[in-house]
């Protein structure tokens, strides 16, 4: 919903960005969970949790930017963090 507000010009750039970092998060999740080993599991978690944090800063960008209002980027921001903590708990599951 947030990258429909976002200029024309952002589509090849902050768009295709925010679609990527927001799509890895639940297909490393899945590909994550296909695999067998615990540190293999581990090793895609991680790689969700890199990818929240992009996700995150591209939000925050589009907020510094003024692409979007300080209480979407909020409503983003929290959304994220809920599912970073989750993911971390997961994670910690295979470590």
């Amino acid at each position: 919903a947030i990258t429909k507000k976002l200029p024309p010009n952002e589509r090849f750039r902050l768009v295709n960005q925010m679609c990527r970092s927001a799509y890895s998060a639940p297909t490393n999740i899945a590909e994550g969970n296909a695999r067998r080993s615990k540190k293999d599991k581990a090793h895609f978690f991680e790689i969700v949790l890199s990818s929240l944090e992009e996700l995150h800063y591209q939000c925050l960008l589009s907020r510094d930017m003024g692409y979007i209002a300080n209480e979407e980027f909020k409503i983003a921001e929290d959304k994220i963090s809920r599912t970073s903590y989750l993911t971390h708990k997961l994670r910690l599951k295979f470590l």
